[in-house]
């Protein structure tokens, strides 16, 4: 794992095997966390480095930032559909986000992150969908 220092907080990156691939993920470590952890899901064509900008911007909220299967850093596992992706997720959320957490998807990822909200309802405060 490494982690970059900055002033309103700091990153740390790291890879998971929870969810029976290799998995890297991002998180962003506010030095002040004032809201509920945010689950960051990137679109397709992209990476968990997405959202690093947004994330410094705001500063105060934890967000962990996984390359997809298939994406950035991360394994290829076989499997494709939105259950598939929100497992991913949620096995990684269990892991590293404990508690109600929010969600957050961009473009395909709005059907991970509404996959995600319908399979593990208690645990998602809310989600944000981001589309082009």
């Amino acid at each position: 794992m490494t982690a970059n220092d900055n002033p309103a907080g700091r990153w740390r990156t790291g890879k998971s095997t929870g969810a029976g691939f290799r998995q890297f993920y991002r998180e962003w470590q506010p030095r002040e966390e004032r809201q509920l952890p945010v689950l960051a899901l990137h679109g397709s064509l992209t990476q968990s480095g997405m959202w690093i900008a947004l994330a410094e911007r705001i500063g105060a909220v934890r967000m962990l930032c996984p390359d997809q299967r298939g994406y950035g850093a991360s394994g290829a596992p076989p499997g494709e559909s939105c259950a598939d992706f929100a497992r991913d997720a949620l096995a990684l959320a269990d892991a590293l986000l404990p508690g109600r957490l929010v969600v957050m998807g961009h473009s395909f990822a709005c059907s991970i992150a509404l996959e995600l909200a319908h399979a593990a309802a208690a645990r998602i405060a809310a989600w944000c969908w981001s589309i082009p």
